[in-house]
């Protein structure tokens, strides 16, 4: 399992730009984030292990469509398990989501001024904007959550977000949607579940080849036993 998330959304413009429209667009389903409702772990412990049983079924059987979705409820179960570790990905996503679109929203007092950017809009606001390396700016708020952005500096079209401003990228926009970047604390999360649930499956899987192989060989075994044999005899002339 790749431990990025993933949601097409449309490209950044005026003409689709509502005041949630980027948070509504992720789907925190697949995506870790404080806060999501997550089984104990014993309920965990279960769950991990049906779910490796029916993978490792899906696969004896080539059955390539179940198997595809079983990847998908893996995958959720996955978010769940290491949410434990996660950061407040919503808040972010939602700081993002209101401070560009409140820029996009903001008036102009006479028709002849030239439209605000973002950094005009942020400067006057709750943030302040510095410019980085290859015409990328970064903006960080009150809140701390700090927004790395490329392209135009009213419509930014790619973006990186973090919890603070020298601290780590923990999700991320691009025109073909959003991703998310896991923490060194949510690895070792990932690693507990993807080794335990991996493990099982291929345990499972093996002991089904075996059974199936016991099966096949029975069945050979009846139909010898089943044969009726014509013995031979030479005539000599």
């Amino acid at each position: 399992m790749n431990v990025s998330g993933f949601e097409k959304t449309f490209r950044l413009n005026h003409a689709n730009l509502s005041s949630q429209s980027l948070f509504d667009r992720v789907n925190w389903d697949i995506i870790p984030h404080k806060g999501m409702e997550r089984p104990t772990e014993q309920a965990f412990d279960v769950i991990i292990d049906d779910l490796a049983k029916a993978l490792a079924e899906a696969r004896s059987e080539k059955d390539d469509a179940k198997y595809r979705s079983l990847s998908l409820t893996k995958e959720k179960v996955y978010a769940q398990y290491i949410s434990a570790a996660s950061p407040d990905r919503k808040n972010l996503v939602k700081d993002a989501s209101q401070v560009i679109n409140g820029a996009n929203r903001n008036p102009q007092s006479k028709k002849s001024e030239e439209p605000k950017t973002l950094i005009d809009f942020l400067n006057i606001r709750d943030g302040f904007v510095k410019s980085t390396s290859e015409g990328r700016f970064s903006i960080t708020l009150k809140t701390g959550t700090t927004i790395i952005a490329s392209g135009s500096d009213l419509q930014p079209n790619t973006f990186e977000l973090k919890g603070s401003e020298f601290g780590p990228s923990v999700m991320g926009y691009n025109p073909n949607g959003w991703t998310w970047t896991a923490t060194p604390q949510e690895r070792v999360m990932s690693s507990r579940f993807l080794n335990k649930i991996n493990s099982l499956e291929q345990r499972y899987y093996t002991e089904n080849k075996i059974t199936d192989t016991a099966a096949d060989n029975n069945h050979s075994t009846d139909q010898e036993v089943g044969m009726t044999i014509v013995p031979t005899i030479d005539i000599i002339v």
